[in-house]
């Protein structure tokens, strides 16, 4: 039997030390890859970074949040597109303001990203908001949800933990 030699367009995390392990390099269509690790160890951040380096390599990211308001997601891409820390961020307005203004156009209308409660949005809806958005002309070529876990259910299996498979298994499409 002969293996299909297509080629698969993958999203790669921008570390190269793990992007060597990941098959072609990164997370292909259909894939699902999971973060895990114990609250406030930098899921969050890592999450903004594979979404700013495909950013920068020309893809368009849709980001759900549901942990993190849009305005902060913003803040950190702003942060890292300046070079700036937290607090330069508000000292050195007017430079980062200058800065992003430049970089304005390589990133415009390229990045989405869309804010929900913790449990107040199922993965059915993030499919219906996905497929608004493309009606409305965006078209993401990833998609980030920033804690998956705080979905609400579209199951009422009595253990949680088959709600959570439920949902797991309906994020990879």
């Amino acid at each position: 039997m002969m293996r299909r030699k297509a080629k698969i367009e993958t999203i790669p995390t921008g570390i190269t030390d793990l992007d060597v392990y990941l098959r072609n390099g990164g997370l292909g269509a259909k894939e699902l890859g999971v973060i895990l690790a114990p609250t406030s160890r930098g899921k969050s951040m890592f999450l903004k970074h594979i979404a700013e380096h495909n950013l920068r390599r020309g893809k368009r990211p849709l980001i759900f949040t549901l942990e993190m308001s849009e305005d902060r997601y913003l803040e950190r891409f702003d942060m890292s597109i300046a070079n700036v820390t937290a607090s330069e961020l508000t000292e050195k307005e007017d430079h980062v303001a200058s800065i992003l203004e430049e970089r304005e156009n390589s990133f415009k209308g390229r990045l989405h990203i869309k804010e929900f409660g913790s449990k107040s949005v199922t993965v059915s809806k993030l499919i219906a908001y996905t497929e608004q958005l493309r009606i409305g002309g965006f078209f993401p070529d990833f998609i980030v949800v920033d804690y998956a876990d705080e979905l609400a259910a579209e199951t009422s299996y009595k253990d949680e933990r088959h709600n959570v498979s439920h949902t797991y298994k309906m994020l990879r499409g």
